[in-house]
């Protein structure tokens, strides 16, 4: 009975012991260019797809408008105005769609691919609508009255554009359709999936508690640590350690790819690239757009832009490969139309999202700070009595704690109070260091056994004065 290795069809290998090349193309290099090619093919299949379902939704779009505008009963010059919209529409549409589908293809891409080019099916092959429109606009135009003649004219040519988009539709359908039958062929990363998951955990006994040592005898110094925090700090100030972590991992650790980020010209970025290749890495990219953010956020917009400029630079180089470095940095100093013209609309495009992103995020931030003085300012006032002075409300419902810290806060001067209730932190520390270090220790015990105060504790030497800061 003869072996059924039928199971195994889907199987795409590009290392198999079994393959065999020419004795003159070396076999690891063969594999690799196989692998390359593998990969290649999928992420292709996979752009046009994209592509074509971006076409489908504006075909979908361009057909409503038209049995819209085309149907409603309306004169001649209405119905004009409202097909020149849809025209000037479908310019815009057409060419989103095109660079969409270009900045696809050159999204992360292996450098031993080449460069792109475009799918007839998904490009050259998609109507005209510009041309379509502007057929069902010479019906109307110079009509002054919706006539029957008008109007079943202008619907005629209306069906015909719309029956053009459909039999595109069409077409992409039946192309999706064998695309996705030729990638179901073979089976990819993406059709894994997770079969079971079982997780065991060992719990060890615990183990009884060691005796704690004899206290040690006391020393000249001592450790102590002391950060004053008000119960209501600004939410401003408070920053996850995950975010710093995240800050420090953006920022331009390696001094080249420093220098590399400030240059200014596109003749020294070559002779930086020519001396420190491994600047052309995503690595250094990623870094030196992040600081292009941070420059922009800083309020340096030149700056930038440079930043910007830079790290597509670097993108580019690490594209097209060490051969195509000389070449490409050559055709942009040389100002040919054709060569700069995809890289300087990129750069724009990327500083335009950069910008549009910090002008987001700072006005985010001023509403928050005004929504946070806001609230301070009304509990401000919801303390003001009517003589001036301040006082936490209580009422017959307060708790014991509550009352507590009432009784406390109305104990303190004037200005301390208004700082503790605006947490005002530098006003706080101010009134401490007017303080001598016992009357300050005590008020900030006082304080914090009312919950008026949050403590932690920083090391520092027993002979200095105690540090007072706000907690961050």
């Amino acid at each position: 009975m003869p072996v059924d290795y039928s199971k195994w069809d889907k199987l795409e290998l590009s290392d198999d012991e079994d393959f065999e090349c020419h004795p003159n193309v070396d076999k690891a290099s063969m594999v690799r260019w196989k692998q390359a090619d593998i990969h290649k093919h999928r992420r292709e299949r996979k752009d046009k797809l994209a592509a074509l379902e971006r076409e489908v939704a504006v075909n979908n779009r361009i057909i409503a408008a038209l049995k819209q505008i085309t149907n409603e009963p309306a004169a001649p010059a209405v119905v004009l105005a409202k097909l020149g919209v849809l025209h000037r529409d479908c310019h815009t549409w057409t060419e989103e769609l095109r660079e969409q589908y270009m900045s696809s293809l050159w999204k992360e891409r292996d450098a031993r691919w080449g460069p792109p080019e475009f799918e007839p099916f998904v490009d050259e092959a998609r109507p005209k609508y510009g041309d379509l429109v502007e057929a069902v606009m010479q019906t109307v135009a110079g009509e002054t009255e919706d006539v029957p003649e008008v109007r079943t004219a202008l619907q005629t040519a209306a069906a015909s554009a719309v029956k053009a988009i459909d039999t595109r539709n069409s077409s992409i359908a039946a192309e999706v359709k064998r695309e996705e039958a030729e990638a179901a062929k073979k089976l990819t990363v993406d059709d894994l999936k997770e079969g079971f998951n079982k997780t065991v955990v060992s719990k060890t006994p615990s183990k009884a508690p060691a005796p704690s040592p004899a206290p040690a005898a006391a020393t000249k110094s001592s450790t102590k640590t002391k950060t004053i925090e008000t119960i209501h700090q600004p939410g401003g100030l408070a920053q996850s350690t995950d975010e710093q972590d995240d800050e420090e991992a953006d920022q331009i650790t390696y001094p080249p790819a420093q220098a590399f980020s400030e240059l200014p010209d596109m003749e020294a970025s070559f002779q930086m690239i020519g001396k420190h290749p491994e600047l052309v890495s995503q690595r250094y990219s990623d870094m030196i757009l992040a600081e292009g953010f941070r420059k922009e956020l800083d309020g340096r917009p030149k700056l930038a832009q440079r930043c910007v400029t830079q790290a597509l630079l670097l993108q580019y180089c690490s594209l097209l490969g060490h051969d195509g470095i000389s070449l490409f940095f050559a055709r942009l100093r040389s100002g040919r139309q054709n060569a700069s013209e995809m890289f300087n609309r990129d750069v724009v495009d990327t500083y335009k999202r950069i910008h549009e992103r910090v002008k987001v995020i700072k006005q985010n931030q001023k509403e928050e700070e005004e929504a946070e003085q806001a609230g301070l300012q009304a509990r401000l006032e919801a303390c003001t009595q009517p003589d001036g002075t301040l006082a936490i409300p209580i009422n017959d419902d307060s708790t014991d704690e509550e009352k507590k810290r009432a009784e406390v806060f109305a104990t303190f001067p004037h200005d301390f109070q208004r700082a503790l209730l605006l947490s005002d932190v530098d006003a706080i520390n101010a009134h401490l260091a007017s303080l001598d270090k016992e009357a300050a220790q005590e008020l900030v015990k006082v304080c914090n056994e009312a919950g008026l105060l949050s403590l932690e504790v920083e090391e520092e030497d027993e002979d200095d004065h105690e540090e007072r800061k706000p907690a961050t």
